[in-house]
């Protein structure tokens, strides 16, 4: 945002922004509510109001994000696009009925991430 002071633009949360974590957060739970709901609801006319709202509410978090300074435009759209992604993948994930294949979230006290097994 060209408004803001040098200052503002160079303080320590200014270089932490990549990526966008509001817009990531918001993408993931539209994205997995509309999954949920597109697999319950197979044959439902809403369907593509509820994907269009899913994608409409974090590409608008990510705008405000921009306006309001806080992220670059490339943050937003690798934030929306991960936030997305995870939002229908995890969804699918957990449907499959393959007992070779585990899939599940590990945190620590200095790290966080996914751990997969598939057995052979």
């Amino acid at each position: 945002n060209e408004d803001l002071t040098d200052e503002l633009r160079s303080e320590a949360g200014a270089r932490r922004s990549f990526f966008a974590g509001h817009t990531a957060a918001t993408a993931a739970a539209t994205f997995f509510a509309a999954k949920v709901f597109n697999d319950f609801n197979p044959d439902s006319a809403a369907r593509p109001y509820v994907w269009t709202a899913a994608a409409l509410v974090p590409a608008w978090v990510g705008y405000l994000r921009l306006e309001g300074g806080k992220h670059f435009l490339s943050d937003n759209i690798i934030g929306y696009g991960i936030g997305a992604l995870s939002g229908i993948l995890i969804p699918e994930l957990h449907k499959k009925e393959d007992p070779d294949f585990t899939f599940f979230p590990t945190m620590g006290a200095d790290y966080q991430g996914v751990s997969m097994r598939y057995q052979f």
